[in-house]
C-alpha cells in the first residue's frame, strides 16, 4: 500500500525534496552571490522601512535605475516572517522562481504532451536556474515574467483563448515594471515576428482574431506599464524623466563599450550543461518544423541579440535567451532512445568536476593560511560523500525524469555546501560584540551585508567624506585598509579590528600562483574597525 503510494507519487515526492533542498540556509550572508544583490536589497529593504512603495530609495534620496516590480517582491515574505530582508527577498526570488518554473513546465505539458515534471528538473539542471533561484537578482523575475508573456501569447494563439492573452498582457506589464522599456520592445518583437510566420509562412492565421489579439495585447500592457511611469513624472518632473531615461536608458549606449562576447559566453555558461544537447535537439527540429519550434526559436533571438546593440553588455544579459533555448532543447530530443553520446559528454563533466572537488578538498585540510580556517576532514568527506552518491545515481539513471533530478540535486549540493565552505565572512563575531552599543559608519562597496551582519542600522559615506565623518561623531567605522591608508585616517583614529575578504575576481592561475609561492595574501582585502582617537 505505502509503496503503490509512493510510486504514484513520485513526482511530487522529488519536487518536495527539491525544493527543501534549496531552502537550505537561504539567508547566510556570506552565501555565494553576485555583486549587486546588496545593491538592489538596500533600495527594497529602504523602500519596505519608509514605505515609499513606488518610488525605489537609497541612502534617504530617489533612484530610479530600476522600477519598483523586483523590489515589492520581498515585502510580502517581510511582512509575514519579520525576520531577516536578506532571508525574505532570496525566499521571494526562489518562489517566484519555481512557480514560474512550474507553470512554463505545464503549459509545455498542454502543447508537446511531454512531462511537465521532466521538464521541471530539466529546467533545474542548469546553472541559470541554480545560480539565480537563490539570489535576489533581478535576471529571474525579468526573465521569466517575458517568456511566460510569450508563451502564454502562443497559447491563447493555439487554443483562440482570451485566459492566456490576459495573462500574457499581465505579465508583459509585470516585466516592464521590472527592467523597463526593453522587456516590451523584447516581447513586441518576437510577436511581431510570430504574426509574420503565421500569416505568410504557416498560414494558418484567422488574421482577424490574430490582429484583435495584437491590439488588446499592446494596448492593454503598455498602458498597465505605464500607470507607474505616468505616476513617477506627474509627481517628479524632469528628475524622474532624466534619471530613469536619460542616464540609466540611453546611458547604456554611451558608456563603455563591453566586447560581445560576454554575453555568446554568458548564454554557454548559464545554460550549461544543457546546451550539449542542443545539436541533436536543432537537427530533429529540422525534421518537423512545427509552430512551437519557430516560436522559440523567435524568442531566443530576439531575447539574445537585442542585448548586442547597447555599448553596456555583461554575462548575465544571457539569461532571458537561456529560457526558451532551454525549453527548445528539450521539446525536441528523445532522451531514452537517441542521447547517449551527450549524456555520456555530460556524465564525463559531472565526473571531472566530482574529481576535482576531492583534489580542492584534499589540498584544502593541508593547507596553512593564517586567516582562513580550514574545514575538518569529516565536513570535507562528507559532504563530498553525498555528491558522490547523486553522481552515482546520475550515471545509472535511465529514467529522464530521475536523471535530471539526480543532476539538479548534484549541482546544488556543489552550490550550496561545498563551495561555501571556502568563503570568509563579511563580518566576523568579533566586529558585532565590540560594535554592539555603538553607532556605525561604513565606507565599503556592499555595505547592505555589513549592516545585516551587525544587524543594526548603519550610516553609508563614501570614501572623500568619511574624514569629515570622523571629525563630527564618535561612531565607529568600517572600511577598507586601502581607505585607511589613502585618507589618513591614522591621524584621527586607530584600528580596533582587521579581517580578510576574498578579492572580486580571482582567476584560476592566481589562486593557484599565490598558494605555490605562499603568498596568499595577494587573494584578500582587508577591512578593518576603527574608533576616534581620544
Amino acid at each position: 500500500m505505502i509503496k503503490e503510494i509512493l510510486i504514484k507519487n513520485k513526482n511530487y515526492i522529488f519536487l518536495f525534496i527539491f525544493l527543501c533542498l534549496s531552502l537550505y540556509d537561504i539567508g547566510n550572508l556570506d552565501a555565494l552571490r553576485q555583486g549587486t544583490e546588496g545593491f538592489y536589497l538596500l533600495i527594497s529593504n529602504e523602500m519596505y522601512n519608509d514605505g515609499y512603495f513606488l518610488t525605489p530609495r537609497l541612502v534617504g534620496g530617489n533612484h530610479w535605475s530600476k522600477p519598483p516590480f523586483h523590489f515589492w517582491l520581498p515585502m510580502p515574505f517581510q511582512a509575514l516572517l519579520q525576520g531577516s530582508y536578506l532571508t525574505s527577498a532570496r525566499l521571494s526570488i526562489l518562489f517566484f522562481t519555481f512557480i514560474s518554473v512550474f507553470f512554463i513546465s505545464k503549459w509545455n505539458e498542454v502543447l508537446t504532451k511531454k512531462s511537465s515534471f521532466a521538464l521541471f528538473f530539466f529546467f533545474t539542471s542548469s546553472f541559470c536556474i541554480l545560480k539565480y533561484s537563490r539570489i535576489y537578482m533581478m535576471e529571474s523575475p525579468f526573465s521569466l515574467l517575458i517568456f511566460i508573456s510569450l508563451l502564454s501569447f502562443y497559447l491563447s494563439s493555439k487554443f483562440q483563448s482570451y485566459k492566456y492573452l490576459f495573462i500574457s498582457i499581465f505579465a508583459t506589464a509585470f516585466a516592464v515594471l521590472v527592467k523597463g522599456p526593453v522587456s516590451f520592445a523584447i516581447t513586441g518583437a518576437v510577436l511581431g515576428l510570430y504574426f509574420f510566420y503565421e500569416k505568410f509562412i504557416d498560414k494558418n492565421l484567422d488574421v482577424r482574431f490574430g490582429l484583435n489579439r495584437l491590439a488588446l495585447w499592446f494596448f492593454i500592457s503598455l498602458f498597465l506599464a505605464s500607470l507607474w511611469f505616468f505616476y513617477c513624472y506627474y509627481t517628479y518632473g524632469n528628475e524622474f524623466y532624466e534619471y530613469f531615461f536619460l542616464r540609466e536608458n540611453l546611458g547604456k549606449f554611451s558608456s563603455k563599450s563591453y566586447p560581445i562576447s560576454s554575453v555568446i559566453n554568458g548564454l554557454l555558461i548559464y545554460s550549461f550543461p544543457l546546451i550539449i544537447f542542443l545539436p541533436r535537439s536543432f537537427k530533429l527540429f529540422l525534421k518537423k518544423k512545427d509552430s512551437l519550434g519557430f516560436f522559440l526559436i523567435f524568442s531566443f533571438c530576439v531575447s539574445f541579440f537585442i542585448w548586442f546593440i547597447p555599448n553596456q553588455k555583461s554575462h548575465h544579459y544571457a539569461v532571458p535567451s537561456t529560457i526558451p533555448l532551454i525549453l527548445f532543447i528539450f521539446n525536441y530530443f528523445q532522451f531514452e532512445k537517441v542521447y547517449k553520446i551527450e549524456r555520456r559528454i555530460i556524465n564525463f563533466f559531472s565526473i571531472i568536476i566530482s574529481v576535482l572537488l576531492f583534489l580542492v578538498g584534499l589540498i584544502s585540510i593541508n593547507l596553512d593560511i593564517p586567516f582562513f580556517d580550514t574545514p575538518s576532514v569529516f565536513t570535507i568527506l562528507s559532504i563530498l560523500a553525498v555528491i558522490t552518491l547523486f553522481l552515482i545515481l546520475n550515471l545509472i539513471s535511465s529514467n529522464k525524469l530521475f536523471y535530471f533530478f539526480n543532476l539538479s540535486i548534484f549541482y546544488s549540493l556543489i552550490w550550496l555546501f561545498f563551495l561555501p565552505i571556502f568563503l570568509l565572512p563579511t563580518v566576523p563575531s568579533k566586529v558585532i560584540d565590540l560594535t554592539a552599543s555603538s553607532n556605525v559608519s561604513v565606507v565599503f562597496r556592499k555595505p547592505y551585508f555589513i549592516q545585516e551582519g551587525l544587524n543594526k542600522k548603519i550610516e553609508i559615506f563614501g570614501h572623500d567624506t568619511i574624514m569629515q565623518k570622523i571629525r563630527n561623531s564618535n561612531d565607529m567605522y568600517i572600511v577598507p585598509l586601502d581607505v585607511f591608508h589613502s585618507q589618513n585616517l591614522s591621524s584621527v583614529t586607530e584600528i580596533i579590528f582587521q579581517w580578510p575578504l576574498w578579492k572580486r575576481g580571482l582567476k584560476p592561475n592566481q589562486v593557484i600562483g599565490a598558494l605555490k609561492t605562499d603568498k596568499t595574501h595577494n587573494l584578500v582585502e582587508y577591512l578593518v574597525l576603527l574608533k576616534k582617537q581620544q
